[in-house]
C-alpha cells in the first residue's frame, strides 16, 4: 500500500500520534523510554551502535558529577526526548530544513506539557548545551567518527557509549526521570 505520509506515526504503546499536530495527552513516557534506546546517534553513521537513550542519561550524569542542579540534570535528559517520536534528524538536516527543527521543538513542547517538565531558563539551556556538545565530541571520538566534530574531543574516562540491553537502558530512562522530577519537585525548584 503506497500511502502519503500524513504525520501520523504508531507508538510502542499503540497510540497514533500526529508529530505535525502534537498533543499533551498522547505523550506517554513509556514510549519515549521504549523507542530511545533503539536510534542510533549520528544518523547510525558510527562504527558501533550507540543509542539516544545512553546519550541522555550520560548527559544527565554528566552534569550531576560537574555539580549541577536536578533541574539541569532533568533538562539533559528530556533535551532528546523528542526524538522518540521524530527519529534523530542530524544538525545539518535540521539547519537546511528549518521546518524539521520547528516540528522537533512543537514535539518537544508537547512533551513538557504532557510529561509536566518545568520550563528551563535560557542560562539552563546554555549550560546543558555546552555539555551536549562536549558529550558528542567524546561519543564521537569513541564512535570513530571523529571527522563530524572540528573541535579536540573531550574524553571523558567515566562514560561508556557502549550500553546495557534495550531492556536496561529503557528502564535506566524511567526510573532516573521519575528521581529528577521527584527531586526538583522535592526542592521546590519548578519555576
Amino acid at each position: 500500500m503506497n500511502r502519503a505520509f500524513n504525520g501520523i506515526i504508531e507508538t510502542y504503546s499503540g497510540i497514533e500520534f500526529n508529530i505535525m499536530q502534537p498533543q499533551a495527552e498522547l505523550i506517554k513516557l513509556m514510549d519515549i523510554a521504549h523507542a530511545l534506546p533503539l536510534i542510533c546517534v549520528f544518523g547510525g553513521q558510527c562504527d558501533q551502535f550507540s543509542s539516544v537513550g545512553t546519550h541522555a542519561l550520560n548527559l544527565s550524569y554528566l552534569l550531576e558529577t560537574k555539580g549541577y542542579s536536578y533541574r539541569h540534570q532533568l533538562l539533559a535528559l528530556v533535551q532528546s526526548f523528542a526524538q522518540a517520536y521524530t527519529g534523530q534528524i542530524p544538525e545539518y538536516i535540521k539547519s537546511a530544513f528549518p521546518v524539521v527543527q520547528e516540528i522537533e521543538n512543537r514535539v518537544a513542547e508537547q512533551i513538557n506539557i504532557g510529561l509536566r517538565i518545568p520550563e528551563f531558563t535560557a542560562d539552563e539551556y546554555k549550560i546543558v548545551e555546552r555539555y551536549n556538545i562536549m558529550l558528542q565530541s567524546h561519543e564521537a571520538y569513541m564512535l570513530k567518527k571523529c571527522l563530524t566534530y572540528n573541535i579536540e574531543p573531550i574524553i571523558f574516562p567515566d562514560i561508556h557509549v557502549n550500553e546495557g540491553s534495550h531492556y536496561d537502558v529503557k528502564s535506566s530512562i524511567l526510573s532516573r526521570f521519575h528521581e529528577l522530577n521527584m527531586s526538583v519537585l522535592s526542592d521546590g525548584m519548578y519555576a
